[in-house]
């Protein structure tokens, strides 16, 4: 893991309340209409689990992928609870 994934995870972490179930629920950031919250890291305004994802990756995600979370909690950012998926299989996963 890198500087820059090692400061997304701090400020991810940080910036989170800590559920039992191992959920990061990011506090004091403003949130969208499906519950999702965002977070500026380095300059730039990106949703929580998007950023957790980068933190995976290393890198952006890439285009035409989305982020879901094995929790289906839209506020949490945790890593462990976010993988790489496409339109259909994250609309197949909310059903």
């Amino acid at each position: 893991m890198n500087r820059d994934n090692n400061l997304i995870r701090e400020v991810l972490y940080s910036n989170s309340e800590i559920k039992p179930c191992g959920c990061w629920e990011l506090i004091r950031s403003d949130q969208n209409h499906t519950g999702h919250r965002r977070i500026t890291i380095h300059g730039k305004r990106d949703y929580g689990h998007r950023w957790a994802m980068v933190e995976q990756l290393g890198e952006p995600v890439p285009t035409f992928r989305v982020v879901c979370h094995i929790c289906d909690n839209p506020t949490c950012c945790n890593p462990d609870h976010v993988y790489l998926g496409d339109y259909l299989s994250n609309r197949l996963d909310q059903l």
